[in-house]
């Protein structure tokens, strides 16, 4: 969003041009019905039907308006014009036939320029005595210069206007409209006089209409609404409403009422020309500083800004400072909530290994399986075993340990390890031997743990004997003096095992056995 100035209109009777030459002539009404963009402002026109040239003092920002009607001479239009800045070109606009149009901008709107004294200049030339139409004169003052008797362009955005709730924004259109009877606008100006204007769009209704307007409480003034003609094929632009009397300078509050209906024509605001504006508040506006062809030609569109003073300044500084706040606070809030989800993570890290342990601890596929083979198996050292589970690499720990001992000392536990049965590579599986399975040469990938090295299975090492039957054969039954001597045998052999009990090892006094195994 950008501040812009407002911007002043300069009629043609206005003093403040100057004339060169004799050619000049004025005109009253007699091109108001020229083309579709309504009369020329307050119907007024400055025309040459030869060579003659205008300047005009101004200070940031021109352009000039004028009625377009020329004659095709077989070697280009007649009359021709160009314009100029401190006598440097900025050229014409072009123009696309003959058809009359008023409120043509015919130079311009120029691009901002230093703020300082600067000189327009209009060189007209007609060579078949076609005339030459001058209208008016828009241009932005210095932020101080005085707006005494000024005519200041007020578009429908003007922040100081207040719509009723039925007044609506035309679509395409840069004007506010309403078709319900007794919708008001109201606005407090400062000046001698207000002129509004409207448009007639071809679409809407066009049956004649009133609405009244009221200054500072006086009696309302009836003024007409007549619509466009019903074979209208476009839109009519820059109708003016009405024109209040001049009164003392000064503060004055304005009121207008629709008195038609959605059957009628609506009232329409297009723009407001307020004389001696002298207090005219800031607005923004996303467009730039420019007026478009519309404010006096042919395309309804009215960028008009505003004029900065200090409490306009006071009021831009304070919106400024409330974006920016809020944008540092929404940047404070998300840099918290950041915060606050990385000490969530930190402190669930710890908590996700310990109900990792304990789950590993309670899944009955971290803990060693007892091993239900009917027999024996040996493990040797010769190919390297992926193993992935706690259990294995604690069986690879324990088959090392047993590698660099002296004497391998045979492990008895109450739940022996599960022995990894499957294909290898190599093609290599179990066989059958006395006492229980041998396994010859079989390789099972490479061990994940680096503090696990790789082994296979040899006899020399680690045996795993084929556990003795828990109930002997069954046979003939035996006599009272035979159950006696066998009793007494059996009472013996547990006398002798007790003797050496150094050779049973519990789960619980073994260091071989699994840091996660629970009985």
């Amino acid at each position: 969003m950008a501040e812009s100035p407002l911007w002043v209109v300069v009629d043609d009777t206005s003093q403040e041009i100057q004339y060169q030459g004799n050619s000049w002539f004025a005109d009253i009404g007699s091109q108001d019905a020229a083309g579709p963009f309504g009369p020329p402002y307050r119907s007024t026109l400055h025309g040459t039907k030869s060579s003659a040239s205008l300047s005009f003092s101004f200070s940031t920002a021109v352009t000039v308006a004028g009625t377009m009607l020329l004659k095709d001479t077989g070697n280009g239009l007649d009359p021709k014009w160009e314009c100029f800045i401190d006598g440097k070109s900025i050229g014409s606009n072009p123009t696309l036939g003959t058809w009359p149009e008023n409120n043509k901008n015919i130079c311009g709107p120029t691009d901002s320029i230093p703020d300082g004294q600067h000189t327009l200049t209009v060189n007209a030339t007609s060579q078949t005595g076609q005339t030459f139409w001058f209208d008016n004169i828009q241009y932005i003052p210095s932020p101080n210069a005085s707006r005494d008797n000024a005519l200041v362009m007020l578009n429908p955005t003007y922040p100081e206007f207040k719509y009723g709730p039925a007044w609506t924004d035309l679509a395409g259109l840069p004007m506010k409209a309403t078709s319900q009877a007794g919708s008001k606008f109201e606005y407090d100006f400062e000046g001698v006089s207000l002129e509004w204007f409207g448009a007639f769009p071809k679409d809407l209704p066009g049956t004649s209409a009133t609405a009244t307007y009221s200054v500072d409480g006086q009696t309302p003034v009836t003024f007409n609404l007549q619509g466009h003609p019903s074979d209208a094929t476009s839109n009519i632009y820059h109708i003016k409403f009405f024109e209040t009397p001049k009164y003392p300078n000064g503060n004055h509050h304005l009121t207008v009422v629709h008195n038609g209906d959605s059957t009628t024509t609506p009232l329409i605001l297009y723009y407001l020309v307020v004389q001696n504006g002298t207090s005219l508040k800031t607005t923004s506006t996303s467009s730039n500083s420019k007026p478009s062809s519309t404010e006096f030609g042919s395309t309804p569109q009215a960028p008009l800004a505003t004029t900065s003073n200090s409490t306009d300044t006071v009021v831009h500084k304070t919106s400024t400072g409330a974006i920016a706040g809020g944008v540092i606070g929404g940047v404070l809030f998300l840099g918290c909530i950041f915060a606050l989800i990385l000490l969530c993570l930190r402190r669930r890290k710890p908590q996700t290994s310990e109900i990792r342990a304990s789950n590993m601890a309670q899944d009955a596929s971290y803990r060693v399986q007892p091993f239900t083979h009917q027999y024996g198996a040996t493990i040797s050292e010769n190919s390297a075993t992926n193993l992935t589970s706690p259990t294995s690499a604690w069986v690879a720990n324990v088959a090392s340990r047993n590698h660099s001992a002296t004497n391998s000392t045979n492990v008895y536990t109450s739940n022996p390890v599960p022995f990894p049965y499957g294909s290898s590579s190599s093609g290599a599986s179990p066989e059958r031997q006395p006492g229980g399975y041998h396994v010859s040469n079989p390789s099972f990938g490479s061990i994940n743990s680096a503090s696990s090295p790789g082994f296979g299975i040899s006899s020399k090492h680690l045996t795993i004997p084929a556990p003795v039957p828990l109930v002997s054969p069954v046979g003939p039954p035996m006599s009272q003096k035979g159950r006696e001597i066998a009793a007494a045998e059996t009472l013996a052999q547990a006398g002798r095992v007790g003797a050496n009990s150094s050779q049973i090892r519990r789960p619980g006094e073994s260091s071989e056995l699994p840091p996660d195994y629970s009985i």
